[in-house]
């Protein structure tokens, strides 16, 4: 039997970073978007009494997000798995492609061997492979909050229509963060309200990452001249994203870009309800 599932790409539509705490880790708040930019992971039993995974599309090391999700689901798993992770989603990008893929493997794993675990049994795995995780286990639109492990899911929200610059310029979270701490940009997330999560794009890594990558912030300046609207960064970057209600305005954007720019333009849309936010 032969399994394929998507992995989706997620959106922050705002991103607040505290100050580390006393395990190095920052907490966080921020409005996750899924969008319907998505890896597909391939699954079949394996022939040999070992798991093995494959990416096509883009390197990735042997040690990698969806090794440490067999290496943590050992003991539940009876049947040994062959992986295969067809990339779509750009690396270093902002876009948690690593995270989609761990975390839609232990679901997929969860079900396909009927393990029947409880939501935080799997989020106790997501927990340990990193911070992004934990909102794969649910996607749509969630309120995150923690260092990444508290996701609230958010009932009704609008749905919105993107268009996705991929600069020629990867950000390794590692690094932004580092030189987040050293600019010392920290947001007080004790003083925040619930209307501060909808103010859509802000993200107090974007001044780490630009300060870092002045060329990155040129490029936002020039797609603003461009098409007269404003863009932003999502996560630790490098993806810079502009987002409209409208798909036709989408399709105009799209065609501006694609022809102004010399990088990749990739137009999506949110995974997430219609109704309007509650």
């Amino acid at each position: 039997m032969n399994y394929t599932f998507q992995s989706f790409a997620k959106l922050n539509l705002s991103l607040y970073v505290g100050p580390q705490n006393t395990e190095g880790l920052h907490p966080l708040r921020s409005l996750f978007y899924a969008i319907d930019l998505y890896d597909e992971i391939q699954i079949k039993l394996s022939d040999t009494s070992s798991h093995h995974i494959d990416f096509l599309g883009m390197n990735v090391d042997g040690v990698n997000t969806c090794s440490r999700v067999f290496d943590l689901m050992q003991d539940h798993l009876d049947r040994f798995w062959s992986v295969t992770v067809i990339k779509h989603i750009p690396m270093g990008a902002g876009l948690g492609g690593g995270s989609s893929n761990a975390g839609t493997l232990i679901r997929a794993l969860n079900t396909i061997e009927a393990l029947d675990l409880a939501h935080d049994d799997l989020l106790a795995i997501a927990k340990h492979i990193g911070s992004d995780v934990p909102f794969f286990l649910t996607g749509g639109a969630c309120d995150v909050s923690g260092i990444g492990d508290v996701v609230r899911p958010l009932q009704h929200q609008p749905p919105f229509y993107f268009v996705l610059v991929f600069p020629n310029q990867p950000c390794h979270t590692s690094d932004i963060y580092a030189h987040f701490d050293m600019l010392g940009d920290s947001d007080d997330l004790s003083t925040l309200g619930e209307d501060a999560l909808f103010s859509y794009g802000y993200n107090s890594l974007a001044h780490a990452v630009f300060d870092k990558f002045p060329d990155l912030n040129d490029l936002k300046q020039r797609i603003e001249s461009i098409v007269s609207l404003p863009v932003f960064l999502s996560g630790s970057g490098s993806t810079l994203y502009l987002m409209m209600e409208d798909p036709v305005v989408q399709s105009t954007v799209f065609d501006k870009l694609t022809v102004a720019l010399d990088c990749r333009v990739h137009k999506c849309s949110s995974v997430v309800g219609t109704e309007g936010r509650t």
